[in-house]
C-alpha cells in the first residue's frame, strides 16, 4: 500500500518517456536522445528528430515551429 504523506499536491506528473519501437530503449523526453536538427532545401530548420542512443532509429519527429519558447 503506497502513502500519499507529504507528496505536494500541486506537484508535475513525471516527464513524458519516449520508447523506441525498435530496441525498447527509454527515457524522458530530456533524456539521453541524440536530436539531429534536420533543414529543408531552403536550408530553413525544419524539424527536430530524436534518434534513439543504442539502435540510432528515428523515435519521433517535432516540427521546427514547436521548438520555439
Amino acid at each position: 500500500m503506497s502513502s500519499n504523506i507529504g507528496r505536494d499536491p500541486h506537484a508535475r506528473p513525471p516527464k513524458m518517456v519516449l520508447i523506441c519501437p525498435t530496441c525498447g530503449h527509454e527515457s524522458p523526453l530530456g533524456g539521453d536522445w541524440r536530436i539531429d536538427n534536420r533543414h529543408d532545401s531552403t536550408d530553413d530548420l525544419a524539424e527536430s528528430v530524436y534518434v534513439c542512443p543504442e539502435c540510432t532509429s528515428d523515435v519521433t519527429r517535432r516540427p521546427a515551429e514547436s521548438l520555439v519558447e
